[in-house]
């Protein structure tokens, strides 16, 4: 490290950083529902079937998503056998993609200094750190998002058919993980910029060159057909009629928001970078008015459209904004970059936030509520906190000294340790604690049951929760039991189970936070 570069500029923390954002614990935490649960059951059940063309979910048809994220799990989970660790792995390397190739991008079109800033608030994002290792479609979708739009910007600066036919590959790959929206995002973002900056015909005269179309449906093709000729217009019908143009008008799987939720989510992703809220808007004024140089206006013009594309559905998760928030992060590290100088007191958003993750399963101990799954839910959070508060507080009292200590340099380092600060809490604490108290017992009950009643045909009810499939190993469909039935349920429901079935339903035979088996005689 040379004298005038800072602890934070360094090769090798950066990227002890950056894996441990990205891996965390991932190995040993349990899967998380809905979304994981859905997908590697999904990907269990293509590995069981052999049919590596149509996806089930617990034996029905699935049509969330394309196939691309079933083959790499399934793939992996192959290779290193059925585990979590081997069905996470394939995000875990598409994050790290992620992160390579935004760190070089800026690096080359910006400056290293912005690129460091760049990566130290994307891969400290308390968001970013759980999506990252999420066996689920969304880090490899950013992935191939950037990987697309750094290439056309590329291509901007020294045009090539072999950078088309990159872009086409890269929007192929896209499409077949998550379907058009790997599309739309980079050539809508590229139409509003260079419209924006005056350059709308060279826009579309680069759309008029075939290579980067024809090398896209030479990707999508072959599995779209196969899709077809498997089970007709089911996959066509499901995913492009129901999950893209449907989400805009029907709340998909409970998901409904409104048209605040992202204005409100927004700068709680920018936490602890608080400071730089006022030079992001600025740059954004310029950049969307046409005054800035061409990569500024196409970073705004990527977010700007990833934000208003989902504040107009009816679906809305958090992490679908993250499809906008590299150029965010991007953005961030050149107005961090501009404007290092803070006060101290610009550290203490940071501070409150990661004091908060550590001390949030703590804050339910007097918890009175009467939905019982919610309060047993919570109970088992505050058991596990509870088990390792010795821990918790050693950590806490040590990122905090280690805090106090670099806020005393600088200020900048100050914000730069408390964001640091939050991804261990986020992943040390906060995810453990998450999984404990919310997946554990779907494990363990499938552990239970796959010992105590093996014989038995497993139905779910009121509850989805695909994760208990995919630790017995079984396909558990939501339907009415019959006698011989073991349920999967929670323990709110147990008397709509009693009322609603022609059978004796007897105590269950197993109950752990929240969760409960019953056996149907």
């Amino acid at each position: 490290m040379s004298d005038s570069q800072k602890w934070y500029e360094t090769a090798w923390v950066l990227a002890l950083l950056s894996v441990f954002s990205i891996v965390g614990l991932s190995f040993s935490l349990p899967l998380f529902d809905l979304d994981e649960g859905a997908f590697t059951e999904a990907t269990r059940e293509m590995l069981l079937s052999g049919n590596w063309t149509s996806t089930t979910l617990n034996g029905e048809p699935r049509t969330d998503k394309p196939i691309l994220i079933y083959w790499l799990q399934g793939v992996s989970a192959y290779l290193f056998g059925f585990t979590e660790g081997s069905l996470r792995f394939p995000s875990l390397v598409m994050a790290g993609v992620w992160v390579f190739i935004t760190f070089r991008f800026v690096s080359e079109f910006m400056n290293r200094s912005i690129a460091v800033f760049a990566i130290i608030a994307m891969t400290t994002s308390w968001l970013m750190t759980i999506i990252f290792k999420a066996a689920i479609a969304d880090a490899l979708l950013n992935a191939l998002i950037c990987w697309t739009i750094f290439s056309m910007y590329r291509y901007l600066q020294e045009p090539s058919t072999l950078r088309l036919v990159g872009c086409g590959v890269a929007m192929g790959l896209g499409f077949l993980t998550k379907g058009p929206v790997a599309v739309v995002l980079p050539l809508g973002a590229f139409l509003i910029a260079m419209s924006l900056m005056g350059r709308a015909r060279e826009f579309f005269a680069i759309c008029a060159r075939p290579a980067a179309w024809v090398s896209l449906f030479v990707v999508i093709t072959p599995w779209h057909v196969a899709s077809y000729l498997d089970q007709g217009w089911v996959f066509f019908e499901g995913f492009y009629l129901g999950h893209n143009l449907g989400r805009f008008n029907e709340t998909m799987t409970g998901y409904k928001g409104n048209y605040f939720y992202y204005f409100l989510l927004f700068p709680l992703l920018l936490l602890p970078f608080s400071r730089w809220l006022p030079s992001l808007a600025e740059s954004a004024i310029r950049a969307l008015s046409g005054r800035d140089e061409l990569l500024s206006v196409l970073l705004w013009s990527w977010f700007a459209l990833t934000f208003v594309i989902f504040t107009l559905s009816s679906t809305q998760l958090p992490h679908y904004l993250l499809y906008g928030m590299t150029p965010i992060y991007i953005l961030l590290g050149h107005a961090i970059y501009r404007r290092p100088d803070i006060g101290r007191l610009w550290v203490v958003p940071g501070a409150l936030f990661a004091l908060y993750l550590v001390a949030g399963p703590y804050a339910v101990l007097g918890l009175d509520d009467s939905n019982a799954y919610l309060l047993a839910t919570f109970e088992a959070g505050v058991e596990y906190a509870s088990s390792h508060a010795t821990i918790h507080t050693m950590l806490g009292a040590g990122l905090f000294l280690w805090l106090l200590w670099m806020t005393r340099r600088s200020a900048l380092e100050g914000v730069i340790a408390s964001t640091v600060s939050i991804v261990v809490v986020m992943n040390l604490v906060v995810m453990p604690t998450l999984g404990y108290a919310r997946q554990a017992p779907a494990k363990q009950a499938a552990a239970f049951a796959s010992a105590a009643y093996p014989d038995h045909d497993y139905v779910a009810w009121q509850i989805n929760m695909p994760s208990f499939s995919v630790y017995t190993e079984r396909t558990v469909p939501s339907t009415d039991p019959n006698t011989g039935s073991l349920v999967f349920t929670r323990i709110d429901q147990l008397e709509s189970l009693a009322a609603t079935v022609p059978f004796p339903v007897k105590e269950p035979v197993f109950v752990q936070g929240g969760i409960a088996l019953v056996v149907i005689e």
